[in-house]
């Protein structure tokens, strides 16, 4: 009966969105570089939601699959990088894997 009326409306930005993950990182190329090449060979499940200039820093904000919880290892490998100024995640609370 609903295809009478037509497709079901577009949810686009309305679905349940996973974990946000925003890094501030130093604003130097090999920076940005070592965090996504961290995050590819570790095999994180984020995807680059946003990336931003803040004064002298970037700011890049991943996101995680719908309803997923960041593991803290993630978090910690993450903010151990030296050129990671902050790290904050927002969203799901963070699995402790």
């Amino acid at each position: 009966m609903s295809e009478l009326n037509g497709a079901k409306p577009s949810k686009n930005g309305t679905n349940p969105a996973g974990a946000e993950v925003t890094l501030v990182v130093n604003d130097r190329l090999d920076a940005l570089e070592r965090l996504l090449g961290t995050v590819r060979r570790r095999g994180m499940s984020l995807k680059i939601q946003s990336l931003a200039r803040k004064d002298d820093h970037l700011v890049l904000v991943f996101r995680a699959e719908s309803n997923a919880a960041v593991p803290e290892r993630w978090i910690a490998e993450l903010g151990a990088l030296v050129d990671v100024r902050k790290v904050q995640v927002t969203g799901h609370p963070a699995a402790a894997r």
